[in-house]
């Protein structure tokens, strides 16, 4: 079993997600925190993001192709900017019907997220 405690790579890892809310990927958590963490891999930033997820610390959810990460546990939903990737939390509360086939099987329904996609207030002037 991976050890709870909050090593320096995990404690990095959540700082970065504290000062960048842009929801990023794994990589681009890497990239930015192998300049000061030298000997940090792509494969400890994995399993680092997968303990935390594990642990309700964060979230992780799709943006187009790419697996984003999220400080931000609360349920919410989020707006993505068809020019420039932005990716922005909506908080407000969404009606999500369930769909008729799902009501009828055996499965249980957590919660449901909504992407939006369009242009974001500085690509829309």
């Amino acid at each position: 079993m991976e050890s709870t405690r909050n090593t320096p790579q995990r404690q990095a890892i959540l700082t970065y997600l504290e000062e960048h809310k842009t929801h990023p990927t794994a990589e681009e958590i890497y990239t930015s925190l192998k300049k000061t963490i030298s000997t940090i891999s792509l494969g400890t930033i994995y399993r680092n993001l997968r303990l935390l997820q594990d642990k309700g610390t964060i979230i992780e959810f799709v943006a187009g192709t790419a697996t984003r990460f999220d400080l931000n546990t609360p349920v919410h939903h989020h707006f993505i900017c068809n020019h420039c990737d932005a990716i922005i939390d909506v908080h407000e509360h969404i009606s999500v019907k369930t769909p008729r086939n799902l009501n009828q099987s055996t499965i249980t329904i957590t919660h449901a997220q909504v992407t939006y996609y369009g242009l974001c207030a500085v690509c829309n002037h």
